[in-house]
C-alpha cells in the first residue's frame, strides 16, 4: 500500500499546463469547422465515386455492344478473315 501512496503523492506534485478557456473555446471551433469541412469532403468524394462506377459501365456496356467503335449492331462473319 505504500507505494499507491508514494505515486499518488509524485503525481499530486506535477503541475500540468491547462490552456485558457478562451484558448480551448478557440480550439473547439477550429476542430467543429474542420470536422464540417471534412464531412463534406467525404459526401463529395462519395458522390464522385458513385458516378465514376456508373460511367464505367455505361462504358463498358457500349464497349461490349461495340458503341464505343462504331459498329453497334453489325453481324459478326462467321468465317476467318485472311
Amino acid at each position: 500500500m505504500k507505494t499507491r501512496s508514494i505515486w499518488s503523492q509524485v503525481l499530486a506534485a506535477i503541475l500540468f499546463p491547462l490552456a485558457p478557456l478562451a484558448e480551448k473555446t478557440w480550439i473547439v471551433a477550429v476542430e467543429d469547422r474542420l470536422l464540417s469541412a471534412v464531412e463534406e469532403l467525404e459526401m463529395v468524394v462519395s458522390a464522385n465515386l458513385q458516378r465514376a462506377t456508373c460511367l464505367r459501365q455505361s462504358i463498358l456496356q457500349k464497349a461490349f455492344t461495340g458503341e464505343l467503335t462504331g459498329r453497334a449492331n453489325v453481324p459478326q462473319s462467321k468465317g476467318r478473315r485472311s
